[in-house]
């Protein structure tokens, strides 16, 4: 856990992180009526929380960042992308058993007002291979992030592996955050109050096996560049990230 730099301010319903770096307690003050409104409840009382994820096997999800093809949309050419949509059955919403649903692949498109650079545009891009999706580590990854939003049956999941590269002439513009950081510096997650980035409450670097969940509607998050760490050794550095995220509910986990 990480201290913020200031207070937690947005969202929050008057709570607010301490400074020895616990987080924002869950606290249902009233009885959900429904799975969608148990969702949300849990985002009236939460802002960000570090999480590790060490039960994930780094070496074999490296091997499918590095199939990872270019992003198209990004024409510096530092990112390299793939995305799959899922929707979750939990036992704490009547099911008997927790459950991830692969659904039918689709295009990636946001609202500008929620993705300035490139939203109102349709992306297509490559399936998360099933090779990782039936793995047991992705299924845990991602029933432990709608467990711990109480995610509602019909919230589809927005899940994308992404890997930022940076060249000793070009730095990485870093989106989300961490799976590997290979021959790396910078990459300093920012959580804000606004849109701008200039009141900033929190701010840590992520390192393997580490990541975040966040409340979007209350706080925008930014990452900063990367920068070759030890060019003698190669000209090149990767961040390789996974972003979880429910759209219409706008909940979000960064790692």
């Amino acid at each position: 856990m990480f201290a913020p730099v200031g207070p937690a301010s947005v969202g929050d319903s008057g709570q607010s992180h301490t400074a020895a770096g616990s987080m924002t307690q869950l606290s249902l003050v009233s009885e959900p009526t429904t799975k969608s409104e148990l969702s949300k409840e849990v985002l009236r009382h939460f802002s960000y929380e570090t999480k590790q994820f060490n039960y994930i096997d780094r070496r074999v999800w490296i091997e499918h960042f590095n199939q990872l093809p270019l992003d198209p949309y990004v024409k510096q050419g530092f990112r390299y992308k793939a995305i799959s949509w899922h929707n979750i059955e939990l036992k704490i919403h009547g099911f008997p058993e927790d459950k991830v649903i692969t659904l039918e692949h689709r295009a990636l498109q946001q609202s500008a007002a929620y993705n300035p650079a490139h939203g109102d545009l349709r992306r297509d891009y490559p399936p998360v291979p099933s090779s990782l999706l039936e793995r047991p580590d992705f299924e845990r990854l991602i029933l432990d992030y709608a467990r711990f939003f109480k995610i509602a049956p019909e919230d589809t999941i927005l899940f994308q592996l992404q890997r930022i590269d940076c060249l000793t002439d070009r730095p990485g513009r870093v989106a989300v955050e961490v799976m590997n950081r290979d021959n790396i510096t910078g990459a300093e997650t920012q959580i804000s109050t606004d849109s701008k980035g200039e009141n900033i409450v929190y701010r840590h670097t992520l390192q393997e096996g580490e990541g975040m969940y966040l409340n979007d509607r209350a706080f925008y998050h930014y990452g900063t560049d990367i920068f070759v760490a030890d060019p003698a050794s190669s000209d090149r550095g990767v961040r390789d990230i996974v972003l979880m995220s429910a759209p219409s509910q706008q909940h979000r986990a960064l790692q």
